[in-house]
């Protein structure tokens, strides 16, 4: 139980870990490319100021508020989606939101692993699997919308 507790707060902390790259690579402006990375990093900087509980419920071990908060999370990042229309930044920020969109579906998967099963163990794995496509694809996603907004 505690491996997947801590696999789930690891991947949980690596999605976030990136949004940090979004609010530093986007500036201010109009609703041109400028204006939708204003408005990611506006929102991304919302999401940022959650950390702590996020933090608090995972060392805590309070698995409903992480899965809680995670949810929340995700659904800040597909508010903050349907604000940018800037076409190239909007399909940046769709990988980026779609991405995290998976490790969220993911982390339910985790937390929803019978340990008394003894398959679990070949699940893990596959879900592990999923994790890493996930998180690359959010380290791509990330790239690009760095690259457009910088």
């Amino acid at each position: 139980m505690a491996t997947i507790r801590r696999s789930r707060v690891l991947i949980a902390f690596g999605a976030l870990a990136l949004i940090p790259a979004a609010l530093t690579a986007c500036g201010a402006g109009g609703q041109s490319t400028a204006d939708a990375c204003g408005i990611i990093e506006d929102g991304m900087s919302e999401i940022q100021s959650n950390l702590s509980e996020l933090t608090s419920a995972a060392t805590s071990g309070d698995e409903e508020a992480l899965t809680t908060l995670i949810s929340q999370t995700s659904d800040d990042i597909s508010a903050i989606k349907e604000d940018v229309t800037n076409e190239e930044v909007s399909a940046a920020f769709g990988k980026f939101a779609d991405s995290y969109a998976d490790v969220s579906g993911i982390l339910e998967e985790l937390g929803s692993i019978d340990l008394t099963d003894p398959a679990a163990a070949d699940k893990a794995t596959e879900i592990s699997e999923k994790a890493t496509t996930a998180q690359t694809g959010l380290t791509d996603s990330m790239t690009e919308l760095t690259d457009l907004c910088s």
